[in-house]
């Protein structure tokens, strides 16, 4: 068991410990190649193991997809709470180490073959995360497998409400600013600018305080392979992106965006009318002519005939 404390001082900044950390979430694939010795012969170090992490704030966007969170509340001054005092149940614990060590061990085959029924509300990561505590649940039988399928909606839910990914967070601003300016492409620069702007968001104290950069965006964005390119604003050119390239990811990672009122209520109660069949010529009793015959004006040239092209429909709004 792994236990990290006060992780806030130095996690978010150190990328190779979170390379470890990350690549640690699968047993198969648990483990970092490093160089050893005067000759650098290259080595593979386990990083399998289980792993409790505490820390002031969010965990890096690419761990806590990989975890299982329980969010604190300090303790307001009315509530009371029983103190927790190491040495005193120190004993229990030992206990209850001994018989999670026995029914493991009793029940591991059954274990390794569970296959859990997984939510549906669980993204892909998610169900990952809990395959196994729910195959616990199971097996462990009465309330438990209820119960525990409850708190892993509740618990991946608050995960996905915190839009604790900055990618989704960027991804986001990014159409925010694509809409808002209505342009088709925004520099680097302009986008650095305005993401630092943003209140309420991570941009402005990106790094140590300052704001975001433009090569911290690119950095962002690479691993939907987007990078900036040369693009002409004006008269000028200047490094940025197109709308076309976030595309794929927009539809991909953000929730489609709701229809206003007057667009739902476009067609509504309206139905076609067609164009009414030609009957056979009629003739008049009074005059005497025939609807073949009886020309009331001039025939003339239609000036703007796209406007009513022949086969067309007309729509008429129900009262």
């Amino acid at each position: 068991m792994l236990l990290i404390d006060e992780a806030d001082t130095f996690l978010r900044d150190n990328d190779e410990l979170r390379g470890i950390l990350n690549a640690s979430h699968r047993k198969a694939s648990a483990f970092v190649v490093r160089t050893v010795g005067d000759e650098h012969d290259p080595a593979i170090f386990a990083t399998w193991c289980a792993k409790a992490i505490a820390l002031i704030g969010k965990l890096p966007g690419t761990l806590e997809d990989r975890s299982v969170l329980i969010s604190l509340k300090r303790k307001s001054p009315g509530e009371q709470v029983e103190k927790f005092e190491i040495d005193r149940v120190a004993s229990e614990f030992a206990t209850l180490k001994r018989r999670a060590a026995r029914w493991a061990a009793d029940n591991l085959d059954a274990l390794r073959k569970a296959d859990p029924e997984i939510p549906s509300a669980l993204n892909d990561r998610a169900s990952d995360n809990w395959r196994r505590l729910l195959a616990v649940a199971d097996l462990a039988g009465q309330e438990w497998p209820a119960l525990a399928r409850k708190a892993c909606v509740a618990l991946a839910g608050e995960v996905d409400e915190a839009e604790n990914s900055a990618l989704i967070q960027l991804l986001n601003d990014l159409r925010e600013l694509f809409e808002t300016r209505k342009v088709d492409r925004l520099a680097s620069s302009d986008i650095a600018g305005a993401l630092g702007a943003m209140e309420e968001r991570p941009w402005s104290e990106w790094r140590r305080g300052k704001p975001l950069t433009q090569r911290q965006l690119a950095k962002l964005l690479a691993p939907l392979r987007i990078g900036p390119r040369t693009i002409r604003i004006g008269d000028g050119t200047s490094k940025g992106y197109l709308l076309e390239q976030f595309t794929d990811p927009f539809s991909r990672y953000l929730p489609l965006r709701s229809v206003t009122p007057s667009q739902a209520a476009l067609g509504a109660g309206l139905r076609v009318i067609h164009d009414p069949p030609q009957k056979a010529a009629v003739t008049d009793r009074k005059t005497g002519l025939s609807t073949e015959e009886r020309k009331d004006v001039t025939d003339v040239t239609d000036q703007n005939p796209s406007l009513f092209p022949e086969g067309s429909k007309a729509w008429t709004q129900e009262v």
